[in-house]
């Protein structure tokens, strides 16, 4: 079944009202139309909706399912686009995991408004822009949380840089590898991570950091990313460690056509030959844009500044995907079946959807005698009502009905009397009584040095029965019918002598 689309509800709307009614609205300019689209627009969302959460209540597809059926949880996936207005000389990488907020349009007594819907979506790797990099650079964010509702966001929505950390100071020093001390009383913290940092005074003025490590007690370790040209070979990978004479001096930040970023604490020069050790591509290094290089310093003021500030600009193209509920983990649960650990749903969906041995008066009968087989046993099943645990008569004339006064035939002997709610749902497994097994009890004096026995073990004479084996038995049995017996059922095990 096809859910309803904006075009069926207009269509539908022309053939109940005049005709010449809805020619004027359709076909007069400034009609106030737009009410009525905008209408059908959204009940043909909700009936979309209602078709996918329908559709997710089926374990197994079918050809008239519109949708998929219920599936495992997933986060919501989006191609974000990243450009930038200002300062196109320098190196802004964006770290995974900064984040990025939905942003609409709303009504105010002042007029429209941007207001947060709440919806952040997370950079899943780190995203360099190399100077001379205006964009637009692509790449791919997940969802904060898992649902069908990350899939809302409409095109050009996610433009909102989420949580951006402000902070400045005046008594920075500058100290040796990079490290930032932020000066008395100021401090930084985890969330800090990935923020930059602008050196605005000084012999280090204009220097633009990013934040890569709060070390604690006010101090911070700003990046080590070489920026420079070069004649490059082969197809790089992002992140791959990069080599000079073979041996390891870096990590891969970005490349773009000649330009290329490292971060790197060793001192690169022109001539230098550099080696991606996974993908083995090569950039011979003709000029450095820009070194990590600071001069130390003290007294130095400083600013963290937001990538708004930085003039990166983020937006969406299209909405995003993927995004699920663990509807399929939900139906598992309800028959007590769950996931395995990197269980796919197809595997899961097959477990989910087969029938369970469970419930019915045999079920319950073959579970109880998996465990009574091997001892050569087997249980019955007695429910109120049945010719296995039949009703009485308080005093029958014919006596095969059984009645109060014959209780003591053993005819009579489950015509027992029991109240609605007990009759209604409950039953007895009866099981064999199981007699002493030979050689289940402690040895009473084993003589042999290597086997225990009752003195040696207990200190005194102890004359030892079976009945802990038999127990045992009867535990399994109880431990192998729980599961299958009905919600809301009652029983007791009960042995027959």
């Amino acid at each position: 079944m096809q859910s309803l689309t904006a075009a069926d509800l207009l269509r539908l709307w022309r053939a109940v009202v005049s005709q010449e009614y809805a020619r004027q609205l359709v076909e007069v300019a400034d009609s106030g139309v737009e009410v009525i689209e905008q209408l059908a627009e959204q009940f043909a969302a909700a009936a979309g909706a209602c078709g996918r959460t329908v559709a997710q209540m089926f374990i197994l597809p079918h050809s008239s399912q519109e949708y998929p059926p219920a599936a495992g949880a997933a986060r919501a996936t989006v191609t974000l686009s990243l450009s930038r207005s200002t300062a196109f000389d320098r190196l802004v990488v964006i770290p995974r995991g900064r984040a990025v907020a939905e942003s609409v349009t709303d009504a105010s007594d002042e007029g429209a408004i941007s207001v947060l819907t709440g919806r952040r979506y997370l950079v899943t790797a780190p995203v360099p822009m190399l100077p001379g990099i205006a964009g637009p650079v692509a790449y791919t964010a997940e969802a904060e949380r898992i649902g069908d509702g990350y899939n809302l966001p409409a095109p050009e929505t996610l433009t909102r840089w989420s949580n951006e950390p402000t902070g400045s100071g005046v008594g920075g020093e500058v100290l040796a590898g990079n490290t930032f001390a932020l000066g008395t009383g100021d401090s930084l913290g985890p969330d800090h991570v990935g923020a930059y940092l602008e050196i605005l005074g000084g012999s280090n003025a204009g220097a633009l950091r990013q934040v890569v490590a709060v070390l604690g007690d006010g101090l911070v370790s700003l990046d080590s990313y070489w920026t420079l040209t070069g004649t490059t070979v082969g197809a790089w990978i992002a992140g791959e460690p990069v080599t000079r004479g073979g041996s390891t001096i870096g990590t891969l930040v970005g490349v773009d056509g000649s330009t290329v970023a490292i971060d790197s604490t060793a001192t690169l020069a022109a001539g230098d030959v550099l080696t991606g050790r996974e993908s083995g591509a090569t950039v011979t290094v003709a000029s450095l844009i820009a070194s990590p290089a600071l001069t130390p310093d003290t007294l130095v003021p400083w600013q963290l500044r937001t990538l708004t500030e930085l003039g990166i600009a983020v937006s969406n193209e299209q909405s995003p995907t993927g995004g699920r509920q663990a509807w399929l983990d939900e139906l598992g649960w309800e028959r007590m079946i769950d996931r395995s650990p990197q269980e796919a749903d197809d595997a899961y969906r097959e477990r989910v959807a087969a029938i369970p041995d469970a419930v019915s008066p045999n079920a319950i009968l073959r579970a109880a005698n998996r465990v009574l087989a091997p001892y050569g046993l087997s249980a019955a099943f007695r429910e109120p009502g049945t010719p296995t645990w039949p009703g009485m008569f308080y005093d029958a004339s014919n006596p095969a009905l059984g009645s109060a006064f014959d209780l003591s035939t053993a005819e009579a002997s489950y015509r027992l009397t029991t109240s609605l709610r007990t009759y209604r749902a409950f039953f007895y497994l009866v099981v064999p009584a199981i007699p002493p097994v030979a050689g289940a009890a402690i040895a009473y004096d084993a003589e042999s040095p290597g086997m225990f026995n009752a003195f040696d073990v207990l200190g005194s004479v102890v004359d030892a029965t079976a009945s802990i084996h038999a127990d045992y038995i009867y535990r399994k049995v109880i431990d192998a019918v729980r599961p299958v017996v009905g919600g809301g059922v009652q029983w007791e095990l009960l042995v027959e002598e």
